[in-house]
């Protein structure tokens, strides 16, 4: 130990080891303080961090200047230097890394170390030593940017995969902090994936592709997607060397974006601006003078369009006249609105979807999507079914879309054999004013299933069972039916066998007797029945099956009733009228019987009208032989006269005619008498009436003679 000084206080040892116990063995009875200053991370060696000397006393009560030593401890010799003469603190050799230090933790990082602050007693009995506990927080800088595991990944997605199946994407590492760490994940735009990200339960962020519709392998095999990270990093900008301006995109040409004005305090032609426009590639702007020589109008030039450029960077360049010209740059920035200008559009105009039959209610059918690229609600697509009517009942019945993502489903179980396909229009519309939409088409296609059993059609059934006649005189191999039956069901499933069995509960073996082709259905006999005994009936169990998967069978009885009638006289006679021999039940082809019956009505017609027809032209024949004859009243005069008295009465024997002529517009000479009608008898006068009567009929007919005559007959 030293010797003491000033009433008793041990020497300082002056070597640093000794200081450094001494200050320890003290330590119990020093005064301490803390104090704290901040400093960022990667500041280079030598920074000042602040001075021990602003915040104590410089000397002591005894006039002893203090002075100052770093405690050292493990791990922070390098990191911070202290000056001995007022405690400034400044930064090691080594740079300080925030997260080498604390890693990536949000809570403050502090790096905390002693500092002996040596000097005379503040007051009689107090220690000299005053030990100072200094807190240096190391603040973040963005000094990382997020970084993947690998550059490039490799996902694989099934083709039948429904929308909503998650994929995990690789985690992002950011070594920094709080709002400088990885904030968000964008992916690149224009396929049928979306993105979400969310933190896990440990801190991290981690994101997902979240499949938005159905894949389509044969229309596109793969898709390059761009997957993007991006930090807190906020840049500061001098927002007083930049501006900014907006103008609509349907805004026409020599439209006004902004006024520009500048200003020079200088005199004369020193303060005389003008200012330009630095041209750039496809730049639809322009400047004019405005009002005044100090003020320009900032116009557009063209067409805008926000979904090809959003934005445009602008370089004013004012100047004076004087000598050398000053000059002032600044940039400003313009800002596309967005109008609702596009329509939105679906990824493909047509959808196909197949659906099974007998599919439950809420069946997901597919999912139809639409993009806007306009912003907002101008960009907000919704959907909806157009109604239109399918089998008389609105589409909306046996369908559903959902208006946010546009997935269809099935309100109904759909029969094939009933509804095979339906067009669905799907309408995608904006949310702009006033909106705009497009229709897509959807065709659905339902696909049979093997839900139908085979029905047997020919020969009718009888109480559930089928009932053939077979001749006992049959020969060998004879046809003996055609059986025939239908499947309401397509494709295989429609393809029918036929196959005989036994009956278990008969005692005849009927399957030595009669064979069935499967494809056909035909029934031939293996043997004749000449030794059969008649009226003895052979059951069999007949089986159609389909071919589809599983397989639907009918069963039914057949039975044989073996009868005396003679078979038909061929094979085809037989195939045609299978069972149609005496004895056995009828089956009557009612189609043909209608045909016949038709066909001999028919006949029977057209033989009436041939014989109407001929003898109505046979008659109209007569008739004109007889008009063409000559015709002779002159016996009807003579007639009359023999006829009729002295006064005028009638013959009593003979019948009383009174003859009135009623000429026409031309008149009637009647011929002379002739002589031979003096020679007729009276006895014949009643034929003679007659004849008078026919004639005046003919001359009537023939339109010969236009004359009237009206008889009154006395008898």
């Amino acid at each position: 130990m030293g010797a003491r000084k000033d009433g008793g206080c041990p020497a300082v040892p002056s070597s640093p080891t000794g200081i450094l116990c001494l200050a320890w063995l003290l330590l119990a009875s020093a005064v301490g303080k803390t104090i704290r200053y901040h400093t960022y991370e990667e500041e280079p060696p030598g920074t000042v961090i602040g001075t021990l000397a602003d915040e104590l006393p410089l000397k002591g009560a005894s006039g002893v200047e203090r002075t100052f030593r770093l405690v050292k401890a493990p791990g922070n010799g390098s990191l911070v230097r202290v000056r001995e003469r007022d405690g400034q603190l400044s930064l090691g050799p080594e740079r300080l890394d925030r997260e080498q230090l604390c890693g990536p933790s949000e809570s403050p990082c502090l790096l905390a170390f002693d500092v002996l602050s040596l000097g005379g007693p503040a007051t009689p009995g107090a220690s000299p030593f005053r030990l100072v506990h200094v807190e240096l927080e190391v603040r973040d800088l963005n000094d990382h940017a997020p970084r993947f595991p690998q550059p490039a990944v490799a996902l694989e997605v099934s083709e039948s995969a429904a929308p909503g199946t998650r994929l995990p994407l690789p985690l992002a590492h950011d070594p920094d902090a709080g709002s400088n760490g990885l904030q968000s994940f964008s992916l690149s735009p224009g396929s049928p994936f979306g993105l979400e990200a969310q933190r896990r339960a440990d801190g991290l962020r981690c994101a997902e592709l979240v499949l938005l519709r159905e894949l389509d392998r044969e229309a596109q095999a793969g898709y390059r997607l761009e997957l993007v990270a991006t930090d807190g990093q906020q840049q500061e900008e001098e927002e007083e060397e930049a501006g900014w301006a907006a103008v609509s995109e349907a805004a026409p040409a020599q439209s006004l974006v902004a006024l520009v004005s500048t200003s020079d305090s200088d005199a004369g032609a020193n303060g005389q601006v003008r200012c330009a426009l630095l041209p750039a590639p496809h730049q639809p702007f322009a400047l004019q003078r405005a009002y005044d020589a100090a003020s320009y109008l900032l116009l557009t030039t063209g067409p805008l369009d926000r979904e090809r450029v959003a934005e445009y960077n602008l370089t004013l360049v004012a100047e004076d006249l004087g000598s050398p010209p000053a000059k002032t740059v600044r940039s400003l920035t313009v800002r596309v609105a967005d109008e609702n200008d596009n329509a939105p559009r679906f990824a493909k105009a047509r959808y196909e979807v197949a659906l099974p039959e007998n599919n439950p209610p809420g069946a997901y059918l597919t999912t139809v999507a639409a993009s806007d690229p306009d912003l907002g609600p101008n960009g907000k697509v919704t959907y909806r079914l157009l109604d239109n009517q399918i089998m008389g009942a609105s589409i909306s019945t046996y369908v559903s879309v959902d208006p946010g993502t546009g997935a269809i489903y099935a309100l109904r179980t759909f029969n094939y054999e009933i509804l095979k396909e339906m067009e669905l229009s799907i309408q995608a519309s904006d949310g702009g004013s006033p909106s705009l939409s497009t229709t897509a088409m959807v065709k659905v296609r339902v696909m049979d299933q093997n839900d139908n059993a085979p029905v047997i059609t020919s020969p009718a059934l009888t109480n559930g069972s089928l009932e053939i006649g077979v001749s006992s005189r049959a020969s060998r191999e004879s046809l003996v039916a055609r059986i025939k039956a239908r499947d309401a069901d397509e494709g295989s499933s429609s393809e029918l066998s036929f196959t005989f069995s036994e009956d278990p509960q008969q005692q005849e073996r009927s399957l030595d007797l009669f064979a069935i082709n499967q494809k056909t259905g035909e029934v031939t006999l293996r043997r004749s029945l000449s030794e059969e005994q008649l009226g003895q009936v052979y059951p069999l169990l007949l089986t159609v099956a389909d071919s589809g998967l599983p397989p639907l069978s009918t069963t039914v009885v057949v039975n044989f009733l073996v009868t005396a009638s003679l078979p038909p006289s061929s094979g085809q006679d037989s195939a045609a009228k299978p069972g149609s021999w005496e004895d056995q039940p009828l089956q009557w082809d009612v189609p043909l019987i209608v045909i016949i019956i038709l066909a001999g009505s028919c006949t029977l017609l057209l033989v009436a009208i041939i014989t109407i027809a001929t003898t109505c032209n046979q008659r109209k024949k007569e008739k004109k032989v007889v008009l063409d004859e000559p015709l002779d009243t002159s016996h009807l005069e003579k007639g009359h006269e023999e006829g009729s008295t002295g006064d005028g009465a009638l013959h009593p024997s003979s019948p009383r005619f009174d003859v009135h002529s009623f000429p026409s517009k031309s008149s009637f000479a009647s011929p002379e008498p002739s002589p031979a009608s003096e020679d007729i008898p009276a006895s014949e006068n009643s034929r003679e009436t007659n004849s008078l009567y026919d004639s005046q009929s003919r001359l009537r007919g023939a339109n010969a003679e236009v004359i009237s005559h009206t008889f009154s007959c006395q008898g």
